[in-house]
Parts: structure tokens; C-alpha cells; sequence
């Protein structure tokens, strides 16, 4: 067993900022313009304030929010801000997506018990011990991770895995 956060759409209006998003980002450190992938915004894929959690799994220990973009359909490119402060952080302004949904506020983030996947358990386990899917961090991925690196953040829905060796970040998206 893995403890994990799990982040869920939030059922009633949250008024703390910066919150937590799927599919938005609402602030950078002071200077961070919104970055751009070959001349086109990139697409806010998601915004976890992560400063008040109770458990901190292991690669987050020193990231206080954390935002994720991702290059624009058809092009392959993300970036990744990390702050280990939320002093530094003022509100973005996110320019005009084209085809761009409404983010989804996520909800206050719950520590569960996560378990291997189905390929590395027997059936039997994994049927009373599930894996944990969703937006999770920590825990254990729902896909094989790569050894060498500490798997930190899974996004189910698009098949995203951002792992770290050191200060290197990994993203590896499986959709």
C-alpha cells in the first residue's frame, strides 16, 4: 500500500486562491508570462495547490503549486511550473483559447490507500485492493513506470504520468 491524493471536481464553490484546477491555470510568479508553444498559447492542462496537504508524497515534498500546459492539438510539448512558495504568485490572465472548455474546480484533495495495478498483483488482490485512478499524486501509477524514476502525478482521463529523478521532471502521456 501507497498512501495517494486524489483530486475530485469540487461539489460546492471554493473561494480559496490559488485553488486547484483541471483544464485551467490562474497564476504564475511575478514576470511568468503565459507560455507559448511555437508561437501559440499552450493549453492549461491543469493548477494543484498543493500547500495545505496533510500527506506529501514522495517528488512533491518541496512543490507548493504546480501548473501544467500542454502545446496546442496536433503539436507535442508541455511545460511545467513548480513554486515552492505561494508568496511569489499573482493572478494570470489566460489569453483566448481556441476550442478551450470551462476548467473545473477541483475539490479539497482526499488521502486514500493505493494499491499496485492489476498487471504487477493477482486478480484476487487487486479486486479487494484496487489501484486508485483519476487525478491522483502519489501513490502507485496505474500504468509500469519507468525504474529509474519517482512517479509523482497521474492523470487517468488523458493517460498524462509526470514522474522526477532529482529537480528533472518527466512527462509521459499515454492517451
Amino acid at each position: 500500500m501507497r498512501p495517494a491524493v486524489l483530486f475530485e471536481p469540487a461539489v460546492e464553490e471554493l473561494a480559496d486562491e490559488p485553488g486547484s484546477y483541471f483544464g485551467g491555470v490562474t497564476v504564475a510568479a511575478q514576470g511568468e508570462g503565459w507560455p507559448d508553444w511555437e508561437g501559440q498559447p499552450m493549453v492549461p492542462l491543469l493548477q494543484l495547490n498543493l500547500s495545505e496537504l496533510v500527506y506529501r508524497p514522495p517528488g512533491s515534498e518541496d512543490v507548493r503549486l504546480l501548473s501544467l500546459f500542454v502545446a496546442p492539438e496536433g503539436k507535442q510539448g508541455w511545460s511545467l511550473r513548480t513554486y515552492s512558495t505561494l508568496s511569489v504568485l499573482q493572478r494570470l490572465e489566460a489569453p483566448e483559447l481556441a476550442g478551450a472548455t470551462p476548467a473545473v474546480r477541483l475539490g479539497p484533495p482526499v488521502l486514500v490507500e493505493d494499491y499496485p495495478p492489476r498487471g504487477r498483483v493477482e486478480v484476487e488482490f487487486f479486486e479487494r485492493f484496487p489501484n486508485q485512478e483519476g487525478l491522483k499524486l502519489g501513490g502507485w501509477p496505474s500504468s509500469d513506470p519507468v525504474d529509474s524514476l519517482q512517479h509523482v502525478l497521474q492523470v487517468n482521463s488523458i493517460g498524462v504520468y509526470l514522474s522526477r529523478r532529482g529537480k528533472e521532471w518527466f512527462l509521459d502521456w499515454r492517451g
